[in-house]
C-alpha cells in the first residue's frame, strides 16, 4: 500500500551554483548552467502531459534526499511514478536508488524497461549502459554509444538538458574511462560532475573508481619495469 501522496518537506542543502536562477524553488535560487552550445537545468522533463510546479519541486526534493536517504526517496519517487510514468528521469532515479540500496536485479529490470519505454531519449542509452556495468560487461559501452563519447555528440539536435541526464552521462563515461585506465578522460568527466554538483554522490563514486584505476596502473607499470630488468 502506497504512503500518502502528501509531500514531505526536504531540507535541501545549498543548491549547486549553476542552479541559481531567476525563479525560486522553496526559496532556493537556481540558474542555468551554460556551455558554448547547450544549457543544463531542472527544466526539461520530456513529459507528454503537463507537469505541475508541485511535481517539479517534488522531483528536486527526491534529487537531494536520495543523496543521503535513498530509502525515503524511494517512497517519494514511487508516488511520483504512479502519476507521471512518462517522465524518463523518474525511472532513471529509481534505478539509481535501487543500485544504492544494493538491489541490482531490480535495478536491471528497471533500466531494461526504461530503455524499451524511451527508445528515442538519451535515457535509453544510459539505461543500457548502466545494465552493462551491473552485469560487469562494460566493454559494451562503445557499442551502446556508437563510439561517440561526448555529451554533445549524443544529442546534437537539442540545446537544453536536465541535470539528471547530464550527471548520469558523465558518470557512465567516467567509469568507462577509469575501467580502461584512461585516467585523464575519466578525470575530465569527474570535473564535469563536480562543476554541475560538487556534492553529488556520483562524483564520490567516480573518484573512488579513478583512484583505484590509477593505483592499478602504477603497480602494473612497476611490475613491468621489474619484469624487463629481470629478462
Amino acid at each position: 500500500m502506497r504512503k500518502s501522496n502528501r509531500r514531505k518537506k526536504v531540507d535541501r542543502p545549498n543548491p549547486p551554483e549553476f542552479l541559481k536562477k531567476k525563479e525560486t524553488v522553496d526559496g532556493d535560487k537556481r540558474t542555468l548552467h551554460r556551455t558554448d552550445s547547450f544549457s543544463i537545468s531542472w527544466g526539461p522533463l520530456y513529459s507528454v502531459s503537463k507537469v505541475s510546479d508541485e511535481t517539479k519541486d517534488a522531483l528536486i526534493d527526491v534529487y537531494f534526499s536520495m543523496q543521503k536517504k535513498p530509502t525515503e526517496a524511494l517512497d517519494s519517487i514511487n508516488e511520483l511514478l504512479d502519476k507521471h510514468s512518462d517522465i524518463p528521469m523518474l525511472h532513471d532515479l529509481l534505478g539509481i536508488i535501487k543500485i544504492q540500496l544494493g538491489q541490482q536485479e531490480e535495478a536491471i529490470e528497471i533500466f531494461t524497461g526504461m530503455s524499451e519505454k524511451f527508445p528515442d531519449y538519451l535515457f535509453a542509452k544510459l539505461a543500457q549502459a548502466e545494465n552493462a556495468f551491473l552485469r560487469e560487461d562494460w566493454e559494451q559501452i562503445p557499442e551502446i554509444f556508437a563510439d561517440k563519447f561526448s555529451f554533445r555528440e549524443q544529442v546534437p539536435d537539442r540545446n537544453s538538458f536536465h541535470i539528471v541526464e547530464a550527471l548520469h552521462f558523465y558518470f557512465i563515461m567516467g567509469r568507462y574511462y577509469a575501467y580502461t585506465k584512461n585516467i585523464e578522460e575519466a578525470t575530465a568527466n569527474l570535473d564535469k560532475i563536480k562543476k554541475l554538483d560538487p556534492k553529488h554522490f556520483f562524483g564520490k563514486l567516480l573518484e573512488t573508481e579513478i583512484n583505484k584505476a590509477a593505483k592499478v596502473g602504477i603497480f602494473k607499470r612497476a611490475f613491468n619495469k621489474i619484469k624487463r630488468k629481470s629478462t
